[in-house]
């Protein structure tokens, strides 16, 4: 079986985030995608982080209980029926 792959076609790993994909700029859902996921997996949680923020302000946004049918987020487009939360929410 293939390892398990989460990537993004519009945001580099070894770099900062676009800005298309921020609040202060267009506020676009960023392209992320799933593959190989065990045939067992019962749901995804996908989490962003701010890598320079102080502790405790780390998480931008969270997304659970995505289904593992999804195939991913494409950018802009409409999120899986899921839940989430974004940061500085109750």
């Amino acid at each position: 079986m293939a390892e398990m792959k989460v990537f993004s076609t519009g945001i580099d790993p070894d770099d900062w985030i676009a800005r298309r994909f921020t609040q202060t700029g267009d506020g676009r859902t960023p392209p992320i995608f799933w593959q190989h996921l065990p045939t067992d997996t019962k749901s995804l949680i996908l989490l962003m982080e701010h890598r320079e923020a102080e502790p405790g302000r780390k998480v931008q946004w969270l997304i659970y209980d995505l289904p593992p049918a999804a195939e991913g987020i494409h950018e802009d487009g409409p999120l899986p029926v899921a839940r989430w939360r974004q940061a500085g929410a109750q």
